[in-house]
């Protein structure tokens, strides 16, 4: 937090990290993200505690994913008006943000070229079962905000909606719109579908509990 020394850490509550950036209306307006990034999570929780359980069929789940993409771009929004901060320094005190691009993603689904959500994605691909910390993190270019990265359950999602000087090469680790997320074990298969409009690659994420190539399609 701005107010902390490096690598302090203090038990604070829900309010310490909140911002009232909204107005009522738009609150209610956008709360159907926060109930959709609610079952995202909670089927990725039931994933990893049923992971040594047989299963006879494999289990499919559906979340959309253009939902999930703006709950993020929302977190990344408050991140940056709210306790966000870098060297000490709040992030609206010391970094810019082109809202307008946040409104035109937000509202009207016009994303910059490579913007949107990512998935990072482990070098061996193997889910660490029972992690149960969380962590929010700024992505920033210079002094430039232009997404975020969310960690839940060990899992590391990125949204990144300025994409403005980024690196034009490939960026490694991260996939971008996955439209499978599929968990394989010798007891069971367990297929999370995330939906996205039509046009889009939707690669496939394989994790396993054993090391496995990551299939892209």
């Amino acid at each position: 937090m701005p107010w902390q020394a490096p690598g302090a850490t203090q038990g604070l509550p829900i309010s310490a990290m909140v911002a009232n950036i909204l107005c009522e209306r738009h609150n209610n307006a956008l709360s159907p993200l926060d109930a959709e990034a609610g079952r995202f999570f909670s089927i990725l929780a039931g994933i990893e505690a049923n992971e040594g359980r047989a299963y006879r069929h494999p289990l499919i789940d559906l979340v959309s994913g253009t939902v999930i993409e703006k709950w993020m771009l929302k977190v990344a929004c408050g991140l940056y008006y709210s306790v966000g901060a870098q060297d000490g320094k709040k992030l609206r005190g010391s970094h810019s943000i082109d809202v307008a691009k946040a409104e035109k993603a937000l509202f009207h689904d016009i994303w910059d070229d490579r913007a949107g959500l990512y998935f990072v994605v482990p070098a061996d691909a193997v889910v660490r079962a029972g992690i149960n910390n969380s962590y929010i993190a700024p992505l920033t270019d210079h002094r430039r905000f232009g997404g975020a990265r969310v960690s839940m359950l060990g899992f590391e999602l990125d949204l990144v909606f300025n994409t403005a000087d980024t690196n034009p090469s490939a960026w490694t680790s991260v996939i971008h719109r996955p439209g499978e997320l599929m968990f394989s074990s010798d007891k069971r298969t367990h297929h999370l579908l995330v939906s996205w409009p039509p046009g889009f690659p939707s690669p496939i994420i394989n994790f396993g509990t054993t090391p496995r190539p990551i299939s892209r399609h």
